[in-house]
């Protein structure tokens, strides 16, 4: 089963296969077919495995905090990670970072803050104008108002 389970979606690759292959599309170099192929492929692949298995433990594994960086050359470039942490920084971190810090210093403490803290020191200095005005007195408020008409009175008949 496990043969012929992928044959519903390979069956048009099988066709053009058989096609152009002709009578040699079932037989194999080796005389063996598929299971030759699929014992090469299984050797092969156990012998990488324990190739492998055998250069990796004859070296002394050394926690990355306590071994010394490569002095120079491809080991040093595989070391730092192909300086992509460093090439990221100068090219997006930098340049945004300076970006920033102008946004802030220019834009947010000096148009922004600055834009309401004068407003704020406007409102604050028209109160305390205002309340040198305010004196508890009728008379004064009296000869306040009197005066605010007479002037008003004086702009539209002049």
């Amino acid at each position: 089963w496990l043969h012929h389970w992928l044959e519903p979606v390979t069956q048009s690759a099988d066709a053009i296969r058989l096609s152009g292959l002709g009578p040699y599309a079932e037989s194999s170099p080796l005389g063996g077919g598929h299971v030759v192929w699929g014992a090469i492929a299984t050797a092969l692949a156990v012998t990488m495995v324990v190739l492998s298995a055998r250069a990796v433990s004859r070296q002394e594994i050394v926690p990355a905090l306590q071994s010394s960086p490569p002095s120079g050359g491809w080991r040093k470039v595989l070391y730092d990670k192909w300086y992509v942490d460093e090439l990221y920084d100068r090219i997006v971190v930098c340049p945004l970072r300076s970006a920033s810090r102008f946004a802030w210093r220019w834009i947010d403490q000096g148009l922004i803050d600055g834009t309401v803290n004068a407003v704020g020191s406007v409102v604050r200095t028209t109160g305390w104008i205002g309340s040198l005005f305010q004196t508890g007195q009728v008379s004064t408020y009296a000869t306040v108002l009197t005066l605010g008409a007479l002037t008003i009175l004086g702009v539209l008949v002049f």
